[in-house]
């Protein structure tokens, strides 16, 4: 295969590599707030001292509201008009009811952000369909007093369609997935039973909200985020397993393992790439120190992009599998900026292309 072309696809390990084309990455700046329970322990009954006896009370209606306003979660209550502002703010992009009072679920900035997209909709002669689905819980939301925050990564389901003909579309969805950071504020007026609790969206961070959003940061809910990250390392697990397979053999390019971590074109580069050291009686040791992060997940969580700026160990490189004698490799420590494009495979994450994206110094967050 072409050589350039195959060593900007498989981690090469050799003291001077190509530059693949560059290519934009967006930062995955996921910060959720995490609510923590604080748990409490009571004695056991028989260890309890006995309630004193005291006359009868009957509770007042201050108390009695007070007892009901108690038995609710504030963080419940506030993702649950967070996820009813949602489904307002659908519904009047969609002009399904135009008479919806968005007032109910918002107020001051968020309400005014809000009434701006549906402006620029009207404005743009168009309507939104489909829904904004949440993928937060009530865990990640942060209440202090009479406000809450949270930030849900979003995945945005809206298409535009003309509004004098919504069976034309003018934008479909996209199914990408964005950061929204809101606040929401209580006034008091709620009534406890767990139905939103009186809160309403004061205020949004975020991409509008107001139909497709192809550009702009996105992110990945955590347990996906995770999932992703996993079947990255999995990956590099594999290549390096079928690279030095043991028992004195030279690289495998036949191994399993890699079509359980690489799909096309990668599965193709990994196997032409093995495939050239077993020709040479090679094998590929020191995996490399990874440390990478989610940039992206689009398309209805089916595709998603990761960057990692990869670190050689000492020793890493192509050995003579019969002499031991190192062939080629890199300096220790030497550092190469990866972006990743992963693909889900019916039910599992694989890499689909593996590309150079930076050969100075890359810098790991943190550092």
């Amino acid at each position: 295969m072409n050589q350039q072309r195959q060593q900007q696809r498989v981690p090469r390990p050799i003291g001077a590599r190509r530059r693949a084309p560059r290519q934009v990455a967006r930062l995955l700046p996921v910060g959720l707030a995490l609510l923590l329970a604080v748990a409490c322990t009571r004695p056991a009954e028989d260890d309890a001292p006995a309630p004193a006896e005291r006359a009868e009370e009957t509770p007042t209606t201050a108390t009695a509201e007070q007892d009901e306003d108690q038995t609710g979660d504030p963080a419940e209550e506030a993702l649950k008009a967070y996820e009813q502002y949602l489904g307002a703010l659908t519904l009047a992009l969609g002009g399904a009811d135009p008479n919806d009072p968005l007032d109910e679920h918002a107020t001051g900035l968020g309400l005014e952000t809000a009434r701006e997209q549906l402006r620029a909709n009207e404005a743009d002669g168009l309507i939104a369909t489909g829904t904004l689905q949440p993928s937060i819980e009530a865990s990640d939301v942060t209440v202090d007093g009479d406000e809450a925050t949270l930030t849900d990564c979003i995945l945005n389901d809206l298409a535009h369609v003309h509004a004098d003909n919504p069976d034309e579309v003018a934008e479909p969805a996209n199914g990408n997935r964005h950061p929204l950071t809101v606040t929401l504020t209580r006034d008091g007026d709620g009534d406890g039973d767990g139905d939103g609790g009186g809160w309403k969206v004061s205020e949004t961070a975020g991409p509008e909200l107001r139909g497709p959003v192809p550009e702009g940061e996105s992110c990945a809910p955590p347990a996906l985020q995770q999932e992703l990250l996993d079947q990255y390392e999995a990956y590099w697990d594999a290549l390096y397993a079928a690279g030095d397979p043991g028992s004195g053999q030279p690289a495998d390019p036949d191994a399993a393992v890699l079509s359980e971590t690489m799909v096309e074109p990668q599965l193709e580069f990994a196997r032409e790439y093995l495939e050239e050291l077993r020709a040479a009686g090679q094998v590929l040791r020191g995996r490399p120190d990874t440390a990478p992060q989610v940039l992206a997940v689009l398309d209805y969580d089916t595709y998603a992009t990761t960057v990692d700026c990869v670190i050689d160990p000492e020793g890493e490189g192509v050995y003579d599998v019969s002499t031991g004698e190192r062939i080629q490799g890199a300096g220790a420590d030497n550092r190469t900026q990866y972006l990743t494009e992963m693909r889900l495979d019916g039910t599992v994450w694989k890499v689909g292309d593996f590309r150079i994206q930076e050969e100075a110094q890359c810098v790991r967050p943190g550092e």
